[in-house]
């Protein structure tokens, strides 16, 4: 096998195509930087790049990484920058490579966006002091509360607490309350015969069922005294 150096255009060449390097030793390649590659590339080239400490080779359009990935890391892929990345950030392809950068796109400006930009959200025909109400699929324009101005009472339907005045009520629920019912009269202790009256007793400070002596204007209770009870059942 004849081996001929074309030392003006920096080839080897042989008759067979073939070179054998029967050595125990190794063969230097060329080594440099990244910035350092040949820019008159055809595909086979290899060399290693002393920016990244890896074995490379070009393809016809780019330059790759020779060798096992199990035995390499995701930045030494050639389309992986990992440079500055930190703790929780991920890579993000910028147009032409993976790149580092927040999980979270903290670019994302919402200025110009407005509550109506939202898919589920109808402000059609809103009016100053409505809010947006759920209505099954979306959330449109609505008063915050119903309108009752054109209601009156008979609209609204009666409950167990919320029952409605009137004349008749009031006169069957004083008709079926007791004197004894007030705070300060005791008609239950000792019932009232007839012919009694209610006595004020300043010890119980009560009206209690008594007899009103007679005096001197011919009996019965003295103006004062009736005064009096009748400011206790107003009272």
């Amino acid at each position: 096998m004849a081996i001929n150096f074309d030392h003006q255009l920096n080839k080897i060449n042989t008759s067979t195509s073939d070179v054998d390097f029967d050595i125990t030793g190794s063969i230097k390649l060329p080594v440099g930087t990244t910035a350092q590659r040949s820019t008159s590339l055809t595909s086979g080239h290899i060399r290693f790049n002393s920016s990244s400490s890896q074995f490379e080779g070009y393809n016809g359009t780019g330059w790759i990484t020779l060798g096992d990935l199990g035995d390499n890391t995701i930045g030494s892929l050639q389309d992986v920058d990992t440079t500055g990345i930190t703790s929780g950030q991920v890579l993000k392809w910028n147009g032409t490579t993976f790149v580092a950068a927040d999980d979270i796109d903290t670019t994302l400006v919402l200025a110009n966006q407005s509550v109506g930009d939202l898919g589920d959200v109808d402000l059609t025909g809103i009016q100053s002091g409505q809010v947006l109400k759920w209505n099954g699929s979306s959330f449109v324009a609505s008063d915050d509360q119903e309108d009752l101005s054109d209601n009156t009472t008979d609209d609204l339907a009666e409950g167990v607490t919320n029952l409605y005045y009137t004349d008749g009520r009031v006169d069957t629920r004083i008709g079926a309350t007791s004197i004894d019912a007030l705070n300060d009269v005791d008609t239950t202790t000792a019932a009232p015969s007839d012919g009694q009256s209610l006595v004020w007793n300043a010890a119980q400070s009560k009206w209690l069922p008594g007899t009103v002596s007679g005096g001197g204007g011919g009996g019965g209770i003295s103006e004062g005294d009736a005064i009096a009870f009748a400011i206790a059942l107003g009272s």
